[in-house]
C-alpha cells in the first residue's frame, strides 16, 4: 500500500520477474496512491517494473484523472460488477505462446462495502458466459 508498496514492487519485481519467469503478472493498484487509488504515473512505474495488467477495486476512482486511463488502458481493470456504463473493463485477456490464455476476472464483494457494487455472483456468470474455461 501507498510508497512502500511501490518502492517493493519496483526493486524486487524485476528480479523475481527474471528468476520465476511467470506468464502474466498481475497487481492490484487499488491503494497504491498513498491509500486513496492509483495515479497514473504509479501505473506507470508498476507496468515498468514489470507487470501485465492492473487490477482497481472500491478506490479506483479516488483519483479522478484514472476515468480517462482507464477508458484508454485495457491492461488496468476495475472490478466488473461495477454498475453498467461504469468507464473501462473488469476482464482482462493475454494469449500466450503456447496457445492458452490467461483470463482475469475482476469482481468486487459486496459485504462492508460502502460503494454500490452488482451481485458478484451473477455478474461472474455473466462474465465467464462467453469465455470456454
Amino acid at each position: 500500500m501507498g510508497r512502500a508498496g511501490r518502492d517493493a514492487i519496483k526493486e524486487h519485481l524485476p528480479t523475481l520477474k527474471d528468476k520465476l519467469s511467470p506468464d502474466v503478472i498481475i497487481v492490484n493498484v487499488d491503494n497504491a496512491a498513498s491509500g486513496r487509488g492509483v495515479t497514473k504515473d504509479t501505473a506507470n512505474d508498476i507496468f515498468e517494473a514489470g507487470a501485465d495488467c492492473l487490477t482497481g477495486g472500491d478506490h479506483v476512482w479516488d483519483q479522478r484523472e484514472m476515468v480517462c486511463v482507464i477508458e484508454n488502458n485495457t491492461d488496468i481493470i476495475r472490478p466488473y460488477n461495477q454498475p453498467t456504463g461504469t468507464p473501462g473493463k473488469g476482464v482482462w485477456r493475454k494469449a500466450l505462446a503456447d496457445g492458452q490464455e490467461i483470463v482475469v476476472l475482476h469482481l468486487c464483494g459486496t459485504t462492508f462495502m460502502a460503494k454500490a457494487f452488482d451481485n458478484p455472483f451473477l455478474a461472474a456468470d455473466a462474465a465467464l458466459s462467453g469465455i470456454k474455461l
